[in-house]
């Protein structure tokens, strides 16, 4: 048996990453018991956030990984790049222009939908609606786990 930096079992810590990973009880599904304390009209936002990446394990991860997996190979990110860095001058050209910059909405927060919107072909003229219901589905995404009042939620359902 081979031994870690730490003197840990390099076996003994494989088969427990294994067994976490693998593991029905472990599972990446935390939507299914959370939708439950959330009314009948709000159950469409969970099917949704049920069906995310992040949120679903094999085989059906996998196979969301290989949808993906062509969009982000070397090659591909590599093919983006020219693309990214102009879209970074044109979001950072106003704060420039005006001696200051609110980084987060100006810069962080429009680059990311930019990017993606670009990767999978989205048109300029849907973007401010993809991002409204990425904005949307962010605020059930981040508050699912706690609760999320009616009156929050409604003005959720709404956009």
């Amino acid at each position: 048996m081979e031994r870690g930096p730490e003197g840990l079992d390099r076996d003994l810590a494989q088969g427990a990453a294994s067994f976490v990973l693998k593991s029905p009880q472990l599972s990446s599904d935390r939507v299914s018991k959370a939708r439950l304390r959330y009314p009948e009209h709000a159950q469409p936002a969970f099917d949704v956030l049920s069906r995310v990446m992040l949120q679903v394990d094999d085989p059906v991860h996998k196979q969301l990984r290989q949808l993906v997996h062509s969009a982000f190979t070397l090659t591909a990110v590599q093919g983006y790049e020219a693309s990214i860095i102009s879209m970074c001058r044109d979001l950072l050209a106003p704060g420039l222009e005006r001696g200051e910059l609110d980084f987060m909405s100006e810069f962080a927060v429009p680059l990311p939908l930019l990017v993606i919107s670009e990767i999978v072909g989205i048109p300029p003229e849907d973007r401010a609606q993809i991002k409204d219901w990425c904005d949307a589905f962010s605020f059930i995404a981040l508050n699912f786990y706690g609760h999320i009042d009616e009156d929050r939620l409604g003005r959720v359902n709404t956009t």
